[in-house]
């Protein structure tokens, strides 16, 4: 007997079924046999959605705290490069 492979999906369909689940106008059985899916496997998609949905605004705020410490690398390095040629 071989083993049962686990069914990958896409973070862009889970976000497409939780979004469809959060309008409300279809039940979760229904959504989940729209896109063939097992209905136990939508409230761990919703929870882990909702869970990090605060991140969607903290993105910006990291990718600029990320810059600006890669701009201090870069000016520590240039400084140094310019100390060493004074000599």
């Amino acid at each position: 007997m071989g083993k049962r492979k686990v069914k990958e999906y896409s973070a862009e369909f889970k976000t497409k079924v939780v979004l469809e689940v959060l309008k409300e106008s279809q039940t979760q059985a229904e959504i989940a046999s729209k896109y063939k899916i097992p209905s136990s496997t939508i409230p761990s998609w919703v929870k882990h959605f909702l869970g990090n949905a605060e991140n969607v605004f903290k993105g910006r705020q990291l990718i600029n705290m990320a810059f600006q410490k890669y701009l201090i690398q870069i000016r520590a390095a240039s400084l140094q490069a310019m100390n060493l040629l004074k000599f």
